[in-house]
């Protein structure tokens, strides 16, 4: 059953008909459980699935139907019944009424091409409030007389046959069993033969048809014929064919029979020089008693079952055609054998010169080998590429052989004329090491006026990772690196602001500029007042995004200079003496030298004085009316005058 618990990881029982049929432990919430149905009568049953720790119910329906058994009682796998043998056949009902006596017509059918059938009613045990029924009735003895087990065959074996209830088998040979092994002793048994008749065994061997024995025996008295055929030492493994023919007696059915001589199964695990198993090995078995051969290739674990029969192996391993392997066993019976192949473990590292590992490098692995039968020349290759820690390895290599490594980064080959490995050490890992070579970069870094730029910090990165290099400019500009083969990232740096960055191709030896535009810029700021005319004295403030301040004081013509500045964005700002707000103030981007101006719109210069425009305008107002006044008086001083001459 499924089903499901609101507690997780919880304890959970269930129930058949009440009565508890299994407990566990849920994963997470999910419940998985199985039981066998008890024995019940025929009707509908409840399941209920509890959840423990809640004490949580969940049920559902089962229905139970009757139903019909009948099975032989055979001896164990390989052993046969034989000729004249009783069998105990099993009648049952299941999921019956309560209470009720059922009866079973048992019939049992003759081998094939007879059709003759015996039949007897039994009657089986009261089923009480179980529901289960049962009887046990033999073949033939609890038959009609005439009932009898003489043919070898299948019989086949009916409960109610007219009503299709139920239906098994059993099969009467001729050996004590259907399987044999090298040595072991067939024991053959006939019946029906007149009394001292002379019969003809014959065992042939299916495969050839080849008779490996015959020989005449007798019956008995009774005319039964016994005789006993020792498996040779030298058996082929496969199916053997027994016949009788008797001298006076024509069977029904032929006194035929199969039997095997299946061999034992060897489990045999390929492994390498290391003890990593290999796939796809071909694995011969040579049997020196039959004079055969049998194979098998291992699959992805390793593995190659072979049935072989007892007594001395020579084993072979060949991969990719080519015998890698040889051993020598005696088979007794079933075994498990490690077979070590030589194939090794092939180990790449690619490294720099200073011995640190890169990763990502392309390889392209080739070589040639000759196939151990047939004297084939192949030619094959492989790819890889190394991990993080920079190493490839190749698992199960041909040794004795050479190899040819290309080992490549964007596409570009670097270890052409050292790339071939002679004869590879047959040993559990080769280890291979490539040496990256280096490159060098020479590096002129110049400022914004084309002039060496020393003391810059430079970082030279690798784009595919793990190979960085770090350096200063010397009083020249210059920077001289041995950079691995590779493609690189260089920045510049000044007091860690990114000035330039551009990318490099180190295959080969390389000198190159990078001209920084923004460092050492000079930065002119001129404060002038409202009509645009200098302001000296004022206190300039330049700031390079919130990190980098520099301050100055114009001079008589109003300007303030600023050197050895980096390009970026500024907020320049304008301070009068004594005053902590700025007068002016500005943010402005910087890439190149030049002359800001900076107007303190709310200031003047009158008579080499600052004043701010608002007390400039009172005092033009004052003025005004002072000169308004002046006029009138004047005006009315002459009217008086005229008018007194009158």
């Amino acid at each position: 059953i499924e089903g499901t618990i609101e507690t997780p990881d919880g304890d959970y029982r269930v129930f058949f008909d009440y009565q508890l049929m299994v407990s566990g432990t849920a994963e997470d919430n999910m419940v998985k459980a199985s039981f066998e149905a008890p024995n019940r009568t025929a009707g509908n049953y409840t399941i209920i699935l509890q959840d423990v720790a809640r004490n949580e119910n969940a049920s559902t329906w089962f229905m139970i139907r009757t139903g019909y058994g009948i099975e032989p009682e055979l001896p164990p796998e390989p052993l046969y019944l034989r000729q004249n043998s009783s069998v105990v056949l099993h009648v049952n009902v299941t999921g019956g009424q309560p209470n009720t006596v059922y009866h079973a017509n048992v019939s049992v059918k003759l081998p094939y091409p007879l059709n003759k059938t015996f039949s007897t009613v039994v009657e089986l045990s009261n089923t009480t409030d179980t529901g289960y029924g049962y009887a046990n009735v033999t073949y033939p003895d609890d038959f009609p007389s005439e009932a009898h087990t003489n043919f070898t065959g299948l019989y086949l074996i009916y409960f109610n046959k007219t009503q299709n209830l139920a239906e098994h088998g059993f099969f009467i040979g001729l050996t004590n069993a259907s399987k044999y092994h090298r040595e072991e002793t067939v024991e053959i048994r006939a019946v029906g033969y007149q009394a001292n008749e002379t019969a003809t065994i014959t065992i042939a061997f299916a495969k050839t048809n080849e008779t490996l024995y015959s020989d005449t025996v007798n019956a008995t008295e009774k005319g039964t014929i016994y005789a006993n055929w020792p498996v040779p030492w030298n058996a082929s493994i496969g199916v053997y064919n027994v016949t009788i023919t008797g001298e006076n007696t024509t069977k029904q059915v032929k006194d035929s029979q199969l039997f095997s001589v299946p061999g034992y199964q060897i489990d045999i695990y390929t492994r390498n020089l290391a003890g990593d198993v290999v796939p796809h090995v071909l694995v011969e078995a040579f049997d020196q008693a039959a004079n055969d051969k049998f194979n098998k290739t291992s699959g992805s674990d390793g593995l190659a079952s072979l049935l072989l029969e007892k007594g001395n192996h020579t084993f072979e391993a060949f991969w990719k055609e080519v015998k890698v392997g040889e051993m020598n066993v005696t088979i007794s019976g079933e075994s498990e054998y490690n077979f070590t192949c030589e194939l090794t473990n092939m180990k790449i590292t690619v490294e720099d010169g200073d011995g640190n590992r890169i990763p990502f490098v392309y390889l392209n692995i080739s070589y040639q080998y000759t196939t151990t039968k047939e004297g084939e020349v192949r030619n094959e290759s492989l790819t890889g590429e190394t991990s993080l820690s920079g190493v490839f390895s190749v698992n199960s290599t041909l040794p004795h052989i050479s190899y040819t490594i290309n080992a490549s980064r964007y596409g570009v080959v670097f270890n052409t004329g050292n790339n071939t490995v002679a004869n590879l050490p047959a040993e559990k890992w080769a280890n291979i090491t490539i040496i990256c070579p280096a490159k060098t970069l020479t590096l002129n870094i110049t400022e914004h006026h084309r002039k060496p730029f020393a003391n810059a910090h430079v970082e030279i990165t690798e784009e595919m990772g793990g190979i960085s290099y770090v350096g200063t400019t010397d009083n020249s500009g210059k920077l001289v690196v041995n950079c691995t083969f590779g493609k690189y990232e260089i920045s510049v740096y000044a007091e860690d602001i990114l000035l330039n960055q551009t990318t490099v191709e180190m295959f080969q030896n390389k000198s190159l500029e990078i001209y920084c535009k923004l460092y050492n810029l000079t930065v002119t700021v001129k404060t002038v007042d409202y009509f645009g005319q200098p302001i000296p004295k004022v206190n300039v403030t330049i700031t390079r995004e919130k990190s980098h301040s520099y301050s100055a004081v114009t001079k008589a013509d109003g300007t303030a200079t600023f050197q050895e500045l980096i390009g970026g964005t500024y907020q320049i700002n304008a301070y009068l003496n004594g005053q902590n707000d700025p007068a002016a103030a500005t943010v402005t981007y910087i890439g190149e030298t030049r002359t800001l101006e900076l107007k303190l719109e709310r200031h003047v210069i009158i008579a080499g004085m600052l004043v701010e425009t608002a007390q400039l305008a009172t005092l033009i107002a004052i003025i005004l009316v002072a000169i308004f006044v002046a006029a009138l008086e004047l005006y009315l001083k002459r009217r008086r005058k005229k008018l007194s001459s009158e």
